[in-house]
């Protein structure tokens, strides 16, 4: 089992409307602490605990399995670097070439969360005005992240 990822540009998540199951909501936790810790908020053990325990609290692990649940957590954990580090990265050649790379240099964060919300809302107009004031860089390393996330959805 892989980890859907909650965001889509083609379509709002699919819980929209009614309870989210708790894979859904687990993911979203799992997402968002990601997140998180590839910003330096939070340390990995204190990050993948909480998440372990939150897991065996609600009864996931009894719903899908330990595996399963471990499964998510690698697959979320390498989405949201791989998303950070050398995709984004190879996009912004003036930043690639200096000798000081920190993870949320080529996209903070807060651009991410407020595509993802854009997104969400369904307004295309409101997106698109949005986008029109980020650099050529940030949109392009804003769809990478989108079409990695929608081909980790989508299978």
């Amino acid at each position: 089992m892989t980890a859907d990822l909650a965001f889509s540009t083609d379509s709002p998540p699919e819980y929209i409307g009614s309870a989210p199951s708790l894979l859904d909501v687990f993911v979203l936790r799992a997402e968002a602490r990601a997140i998180l810790y590839e910003a330096c908020v939070y340390d990995l053990h204190e990050t993948v605990d909480v998440l372990q325990a939150d897991a065996e609290r609600c009864g996931l692990i009894d719903e899908i399995g330990q595996d399963a649940v471990q499964e998510i957590l690698r697959d979320v954990f390498r989405a949201v670097r791989n998303m950070q580090c050398s995709d984004i990265m190879s996009t912004n050649s003036a930043r690639a070439t200096t000798t000081h790379h920190s993870r949320q240099d080529p996209l903070p964060i807060s651009t991410i969360r407020a595509a993802e919300y854009l997104v969400q809302l369904g307004n295309r107009q409101r997106l698109r005005d949005w986008l029109t004031k980020r650099s050529r860089v940030e949109r392009k390393a804003l769809r990478k992240y989108f079409i990695h996330k929608n081909k980790r959805r989508n299978g």
